[in-house]
């Protein structure tokens, strides 16, 4: 799904909640932030891998985890209790409701 499809998939459920208001669409705004920041993220590790190569404080190479894994956990937890406060579900593309008519 594009970042503007996201959005609308959260924007369509808070309208149909009736909850659209400069409040929640200000959280929403917030979630495409995480939702942008986690992209990044990913794109480092893809990058640079999983273990990446670095110079400890006494001067030596090691080797460690990339830290982009872990605050991508962190963002998608955060990511997940927004949606969970706003009763939320997962942003999903827009489909055709004509059999529930």
């Amino acid at each position: 799904m594009t970042q503007s499809e996201v959005k609308k998939s959260l924007i369509d459920q808070l309208r149909q909640q009736g909850k659209e208001t400069p409040y929640t669409l200000a959280l929403v705004d917030d979630y495409m932030q995480h939702y942008k920041a986690v992209k990044k993220l990913w794109q480092d590790v893809n990058r640079r891998g999983v273990k990446v190569t670095c110079i400890n404080t006494k001067g030596f190479e090691v080797v460690r985890d990339n830290e982009s894994l872990g605050t991508i956990q962190k963002e998608q937890i955060t990511m997940l209790k927004m949606l969970q406060t706003l009763k939320l579900q997962d942003p999903v593309k827009a489909e055709s409701n004509d059999d529930y008519l």
